[in-house]
């Protein structure tokens, strides 16, 4: 099945100092593809003076990398350690000239600077001069972030790419092979247990996630509701900051402050609630058989709706039929056309039940 994906190039921009950080953020960017490309019909494409600048005559030559790769990148990601590069007649040093012109042209850009030791002999005191007065700047215009080592350069930059990400380049929405309108179920039929009682919770109470780490781990909670049990240790955190990611990658919450702390239901959140219904586990949603009879109303009053329709139908009032056993929303697989056809039984606004007898 071909998928139409959206490309996104991630310019990385730095001087000549920081070759791991370099190759860490294509690792990283790499990482992501793998886990999310599919899903978001998103993929990221790193790019690179070192990589995809060509020989060329003419101009300056940071205007020609201007030209050849950064003007068409979407995402700018910067490492400085100890030197801020070399001045380009317009621009304090080429990676400056980047991240300025990036900037003005009004897309994202995410700054880091390494604290990590260096050899004295191998500072220049003038380049490093440059540097800090160049970050100190940068403190007044927005938000960077320092890092005195390449584990935690790592374990931040993966954090902060997925959050931007998903703040600045939504998920493409995939297209069934049959329909070039209809949009794909979203994360329904894949949800966890886990992930559903976390939206399920938050959406009864204020609409909130959280997920904050303390000296003694870290606790989940939706709303007033804690979800990692007290003395449950690592497990129970990881079964639950899983739970949090689920939602996160698939557009259910968003992080409006941008600190992976504090997390709100979005409007497809909502949607996804209601379709999905309760997440109490004494009523999680049920198969019945593809032949399955509803007794509790006329012939008629209930219709099979397929799973791409749920919306639609819920918003003319239509509710899920439960099931016998759980109570849960009952619905059905069935094959069409060498794949499965997932659909739910509701029941229409104007229906009454059949008198039992």
């Amino acid at each position: 099945m071909v998928q139409t994906v959206s490309m996104v190039r991630v310019m990385i921009a730095s001087p000549g100092d920081v070759p791991q950080e370099r190759h860490l953020v294509r690792s990283v960017i790499d990482e992501w593809n793998a886990v999310h490309a599919l899903d978001r019909g998103v993929i990221l494409h790193p790019v690179g003076w070192d990589t995809h600048a060509s020989p060329a005559m003419g101009e300056r030559a940071q205007a020609i990398i201007t030209k050849q790769i950064l003007r068409d990148c979407d995402l700018l990601v910067a490492i400085f350690w100890t030197r801020l590069g070399s001045p380009t007649g317009v621009a304090a040093s080429g990676t400056v000239e980047e991240i300025e012109e990036h900037l003005g042209a009004g897309r994202p850009a995410m700054l880091y600077f390494s604290s990590a030791p260096a050899h004295p002999d191998s500072i220049d005191p003038v380049n490093y001069a440059a540097l800090k007065a160049f970050k100190a700047q940068c403190r007044d215009r927005g938000l960077i972030h320092e890092y005195d080592d390449l584990a935690k350069f790592k374990a931040d930059f993966g954090r902060h790419l997925a959050q931007t990400i998903i703040r600045n380049f939504p998920a493409r929405t995939a297209v069934a092979p049959d329909s070039e309108d209809e949009p794909q179920w979203p994360a329904v039929a894949t949800l966890s247990v886990d992930a559903h009682m976390l939206l399920d919770t938050a959406v009864r109470e204020d609409g909130s996630v959280m997920k904050i780490s303390t000296l003694g781990g870290t606790h989940v909670q939706a709303g007033r509701t804690t979800l990692t049990r007290e003395g449950g240790g690592a497990r129970d955190e990881a079964r639950w900051i899983a739970a949090v990611t689920e939602l996160i990658d698939n557009d259910l919450v968003e992080d409006r402050a941008g600190k992976g702390e504090v997390f709100f239901v979005t409007h497809h959140g909502y949607r996804i609630a209601d379709a999905l219904g309760s997440s109490d586990p004494k009523r999680p949603n049920e198969e019945v058989s593809p032949k399955f009879l509803a007794t509790r109303y006329a012939p008629g009053d209930c219709a099979w709706v397929n799973k791409f329709d749920i919306f639609e139908r819920q918003d003319e009032g239509w509710t899920h039929y439960p099931g016998p056993r759980t109570g849960g929303n009952a619905y059905r697989e069935t094959p069409n056309g060498g794949q499965t056809l997932t659909e739910y039984l509701m029941v229409r606004p104007d229906a009454r039940p059949v008198p039992m007898n």
